[in-house]
């Protein structure tokens, strides 16, 4: 079985609107072990569930997620609304406060957390931190953050958070001084940077993957060394490898 390796990335992204409750929460129902969220600042430096600073593609209106606080939040939904219409057209905003008290519900689940390089540039690392840290106290034990930002993930480790794993920009930064003084128990690399010269033993770390949509894909990474999959697709996946392996008994 596969089904302990797969990252639901922004939860279950591919039936539900992206890094919020519902996702997140239909993610673990169907059996997800790893979730990963994205983070950004409202304007009172509230740390939601967003992957964009920007607002139009996910509740259909003009706005900068860090200029709004978080009761201008709440009046707005996340829906997608490109995606899924009207059918989710109620679906709040999600706090990241909210996320971790459904994850703490799970002790055996893992919550990736990524720290967004807009909010950084709006607010800044420390006033980053300050915010986002003191609410995953509650699941320091389940949680790693991540982030393409290297300097946010420094100053976590400053503050005694070592469960850091890099977002990889590029393949021979894996290898870089940077990355070894951070000391990761995971990169996330893309699978555009891998080639039939770079595989994923080739990488000092255990790695994780994304974005994998496909079953057979998942499974051909996972035999080359890959740690863990993401994928939009967690729901799918999952059901196939579960379907693969009573096939197979």
């Amino acid at each position: 079985m596969i089904e302990n390796k797969l990252i639901a990335h922004r939860g279950w992204q591919r039936q539900f609107p992206e890094n919020t409750l519902l996702s997140v929460n239909e993610a673990l129902k169907i059996g997800a072990k790893h979730i990963e969220i994205d983070i950004q600042l409202t304007a009172d430096e509230v740390p939601v569930l967003c992957h964009d600073q920007h607002l139009q593609r996910v509740s259909n209106v003009t706005g900068n997620i860090n200029f709004l606080s978080l009761n201008q939040l709440s009046s707005l939904n996340s829906y997608e609304p490109q995606r899924f219409g009207k059918r989710f057209i109620k679906n709040p905003f999600s706090s990241l406060s909210e996320c971790v008290d459904l994850i703490a519900k799970y002790n055996d689940v893992t919550l990736y957390v990524e720290i967004k390089e807009e909010s950084l540039k709006t607010f800044g690392h420390e006033r980053m931190v300050s915010a986002v840290l003191p609410l995953l106290e509650k699941i320091k034990s389940q949680c790693v953050i991540i982030s393409f930002d290297i300097e946010i993930l420094q100053l976590f480790n400053r503050y005694h958070w070592l469960r850091v794993a890099p977002v990889l920009s590029y393949w021979q930064q894996a290898f870089s001084l940077e990355i070894k003084n951070l000391q990761p128990i995971l990169l996330f690399c893309d699978i555009k940077l891998f080639t039939a010269e770079y595989t994923p033993l080739e990488l000092p770390y255990l790695c994780a993957i994304y974005e994998i949509n496909s079953y057979s894909q998942a499974q051909q990474l996972l035999k080359q060394g890959a740690a863990l999959i993401e994928s939009f697709a967690i729901g799918e996946l999952i059901n196939e490898d579960r379907a693969n392996v009573k096939s197979l008994n």
